[in-house]
């Protein structure tokens, strides 16, 4: 049993809006109980920049409310490619299109039997989100930076090496090395204005 629910930023959506949290937890409280889940459909009407109100970081910011306020089972954006940028997430096959880079930080991770852990701090400032995927030992973490200077973030991760991709102004989604745990732990750096996906290295 699924509640199927269409979000255009534009017109204002038929569920909770983008970048409202506090919505999609009270859908989440609300539909649990019924044993009911949720699919976001024909998501839609990003700008094609990176920054701005309305762009692919905020793309980015309205998966990670879908995914861990919501408990969505599925996002599926409008259109993949279109001519019309605004309804679809990239233009012919470019692949480095700001809005397709910020899909990609989670659905190139995620992949299906995945489930969601248990992340935190979930602040403001980082939201991270977390998926641990059984049948591959593979664990993906996803955080974004809205604010406009770096971050310094310490993650307990475990021990497994993680690999680093970084989607901002300049990257799509491009591999920017491996991090190994020092005692379950590791630093990074969380540059401005961007979404770092961390998986286990394989």
């Amino acid at each position: 049993r699924v509640v199927y629910y269409r979000v255009f930023s534009d017109v204002g959506p038929l569920g909770p809006g983008e970048d409202d949290a506090q919505a999609w937890d009270h859908l989440r409280r609300t539909l649990e109980p019924r044993g009911r889940g949720v699919w976001v459909t024909s998501a839609a009407d990003h700008l094609p920049d990176w920054i701005g109100p309305g762009g692919a970081l905020s793309l980015a910011l309205e998966l990670h409310d879908v995914l861990v306020h919501g408990g969505a089972e599925a996002y599926l954006y409008y259109q993949f490619a279109d001519d019309e940028p605004a309804v679809a997430l990239t233009r012919s096959t470019d692949t480095r299109a700001p809005k397709y880079a910020a899909f990609k930080q989670y659905s190139r991770f995620i992949r299906p039997g995945a489930v969601r852990v248990h992340a935190s701090p979930d602040g403001a400032a980082l939201p991270v989100a977390a998926f641990w995927h059984e049948a591959d030992a593979a664990l993906t973490v996803v955080l974004v930076n809205r604010e406009s200077e770096s971050i310094r973030a310490g993650l307990r991760t475990g021990s497994a090496p993680l690999a680093v991709f970084i989607s901002d102004a300049e990257r799509r989604c491009d591999p920017a090395g491996v991090l190994r745990p020092v005692d379950g732990r590791i630093e990074l750096e969380i540059p401005a204005k961007s979404v770092v996906t961390l998986q286990t290295a394989r």
